[in-house]
C-alpha cells in the first residue's frame, strides 16, 4: 500500500482488529515525527489479553483516500495492520479462501491479491548421519546427537566432556535457577501518584486457557514466579 508516498510492504489485513496499526519503526522511517501524533487515551488489548499503550494517532493518505493510524511501539513480521475502520473506509472486502482483497477506486474495483511467499532460506544440514548418546544416567530422556561413524576412542572423549559439562544444557525452567529478576521481570510505567483502576477481566479461548496453565504450573513448580494476591 502507498502511504505517505512510500510504497510500505508486508501490510497484514485483519478483520480481527479494531483499528489500523502502524508499527513505529515504519512509522520513522516515513519520515514522520512524533510531535505529529496524537494522544490515545484508550490502551489496545493484543490477542492474549494483555493491554498496549499505543505512541498516538495519526491520519495519513494512502492510494485512494486517507487512513488513521494507531502507531505502536512493538516489533512484528509485519509493518502495517490494516483493521476494520480501514476496511470500512475502502469500501473494502476480503475473500479468505481466494487470499484475495477487493475496493472501491475512482476507476472501478481494485483487486490486491496476497504476494508470493518469501523463499525461505536453506537451512545448514548435518554433514552426517546423527546417533543419540545418554549424557545423565539419572534422566536417561536428556539426550543429545553426535555424528555416526567416529572412532570409537574420539567418540567417548565427546560423550565424557558432555556428561562433564551437561549442566550447561537447559532442559527446562527447573535447569536456571538463580536467573537476575532484572531479566525476567517486566516494570510496568505507573505513575504512583494516580488512582488505580480494577480492569475488566480478560477471557481467552479454551486452547489459549489451557496453554497459559501449563506454562504458569511449570513456572511456579521452578521456582521462577511465584503468586501475589492483592486486596480489592
Amino acid at each position: 500500500m502507498d502511504v505517505h508516498g512510500t510504497v510500505v510492504r508486508r501490510v497484514l489485513v485483519d478483520t480481527g482488529s479494531s483499528v489500523n496499526i502502524l508499527y513505529l519503526e515504519v512509522f520513522e522511517r516515513l519520515g514522520l515525527q512524533r510531535n505529529k501524533l496524537k494522544p490515545v487515551k484508550t490502551p489496545l488489548a493484543g490477542f492474549t489479553g494483555d493491554s498496549i499503550e499505543s505512541e498516538g494517532s495519526i491520519r495519513l493518505p494512502v492510494e485512494i483516500g486517507t487512513l488513521e493510524f494507531v502507531v505502536v511501539n512493538l516489533s512484528c513480521s509485519y509493518n502495517m495492520i490494516l483493521g476494520r475502520p480501514g476496511l470500512e473506509d475502502l469500501g473494502a472486502l476480503i475473500s479468505l479462501e481466494h487470499l484475495c482483497l477487493k475496493f472501491r477506486t475512482p476507476n472501478g474495483i481494485g483487486v490486491a491479491r496476497r504476494e508470493e511467499q518469501l523463499k525461505s532460506l536453506d537451512r545448514p544440514e548435518p554433514v552426517v548421519e546423527l546417533e543419540e548418546v545418554e549424557i545423565d544416567p539419572s534422566r536417561p530422556e536428556r539426550r543429545v546427537r553426535i555424528g555416526v561413524g567416529l572412532a570409537e576412542k574420539v567418540k567417548q572423549e565427546i560423550i565424557q566432556e558432555l556428561q562433564k559439562y551437561q549442566r550447561v544444557f537447559a532442559w527446562g525452567p527447573e535447569d536456571m535457577p538463580g536467573v537476575d529478576r532484572s531479566v525476567i521481570c517486566h516494570r510496568l510505567a505507573v505513575n504512583p501518584n494516580h488512582k488505580p483502576v480494577i480492569q475488566k477481566k480478560r477471557y481467552l479461548s479454551a486452547d489459549r486457557r489451557e496453554f497459559v496453565k501449563k506454562e504458569v504450573e511449570t513456572l511456579m513448580a521452578a521456582q521462577h514466579i511465584r503468586e501475589v494476591k492483592y486486596p480489592d
